[in-house]
């Protein structure tokens, strides 16, 4: 504590009550936890900047801190430097050793150049396990940053940064990387970049990762500007993966075609044995009935092991809600559905009605909308 206050007097910045406690009760053996959100209630007005995280970090690294396992520092004011600084903390320094297991970062001010400082560092470290940069301003150099990091870096599991202004060539990277480098990510967040081709060459490069990559649990491509092509290309590919759980294809333009490739993978994959996928979010789509034919179909075949399946939002009219509902009909392994802002019309609204009333008890299903009846007339409401 008194450290922490030398420092801040150096630095000309008052203490932080926050980091006062946590100095003050620090457990040399016992793994250390820091979190000092910008957005909790006690931080919202007086949020974190660079000259305060320089003082935090020298303070860690006078006293030698050898314990330090999760820092928390998300929606703070910390630019380049405040950045640098932090790189610091991953590379062992006189008494102090580096045991971060999970920094988050998300929704500061970092640019390319305070990336690039922070990947630098990473590099040889071996003991980050989930970085979290989403939100912040890296650009297309941070991210190809980013990517010349994982090709080296053999320890980080968990890498988010979605909503970083990545543009085609640092997503073609990450893509690169993947497919012949890094067998260590599990969990990659690169959504939202800013892609301005139609050709869509960044999902043909993460079509072409996705056959080969092995180690991909969780995907995130929102916002990548995926069409029915890409769709299709993807489904393809991904009839070789074997290890793909999670992938959130929200907020793109997949169309009927798009849609129908990607009910086909859960068919294939599921006939083939080599089914992995649980979770797939293609909320805010254009599927339209045809693509919900598809997927009403997909439900009920007994092979699939999808657990999740968001499609609000996707054009669907009473036709293709039907098909859902007679695909839930059938299946026994879906746990969560989420259908609202579609055109429930009575028909479908009555056969989800029947649903909810029967097997869905049973099943004990979280679905986003629930039924229910008003002069005769079926409802529908968002939950």
């Amino acid at each position: 504590m008194e450290q922490y206050k030398a420092k801040c007097l150096e630095y000309e910045v008052a203490p932080r009550p926050e980091l006062i406690r946590v100095f003050e009760n620090l457990d040399p053996a016992a793994p250390l936890e820091v979190e000092l959100a910008g957005n909790a209630v006690g931080m919202f007005q007086t949020r974190l900047d660079d000259v305060e995280i320089i003082a935090i970090v020298q303070t860690i690294l006078s006293i030698g801190l050898k314990n330090l396992e999760h820092l928390d520092l998300r929606y703070h004011k910390i630019s380049d430097a405040g950045a640098t600084a932090i790189s610091l903390l991953f590379q062992d320094a006189g008494e102090y050793a580096c045991s971060l297991k999970t920094l988050y970062l998300q929704g500061n001010d970092i640019t390319e150049s305070g990336c690039t400082k922070l990947c630098m560092n990473l590099v040889y470290n071996d003991t980050l396990v989930e970085f979290n940069l989403n939100g912040n301003p890296i650009g297309n150099e941070g991210g190809m940053a980013a990517a010349q990091m994982l090709s080296k870096n053999k320890s980080l599991r968990k890498l988010d940064i979605g909503n970083s202004e990545l543009r085609m060539e640092s997503v073609v990277a990450l893509a690169t990387v993947l497919e012949a480098e890094n067998d260590t990510v599990t969990h990659l967040n690169i959504e939202n970049p800013r892609l301005f081709s139609l050709q869509e060459e960044s999902t043909i490069a993460l079509c072409k990762m996705l056959q080969v990559n092995t180690s991909l649990k969780e995907l995130n491509l929102a916002k990548h500007c995926i069409r029915d092509e890409g769709a299709r290309i993807l489904a393809q590919r991904l009839l070789d993966n074997s290890s793909l759980e999670v992938l959130n294809l929200r907020c793109n333009e997949i169309g009927i075609a798009g849609g129908e490739a990607l009910a086909a993978l859960l068919i294939k994959s599921g006939s083939s044995g080599n089914a992995c996928l649980t979770e797939l979010n293609l909320a805010s789509n254009r599927i339209s009935d045809d693509g919900a034919f598809a997927f009403g179909a997909a439900l009920k075949h007994p092979n699939t092991q999808l657990v999740k399946l968001d499609l609000t939002k996707n054009s669907m009219c009473d036709d293709g809600l039907m098909a859902m509902a007679r695909g839930m009909e059938a299946n026994q392994v879906l746990s969560q559905l989420k259908l609202w802002g579609n055109k429930f019309d009575q028909p479908s609204a009555e056969l989800f009605h029947s649903l909810f009333e029967g097997r869905f008890k049973y099943l004990n299903l979280d679905c986003d909308f629930k039924t229910y009846i008003v002069d005769g007339d079926y409802h529908i409401a968002q939950i």
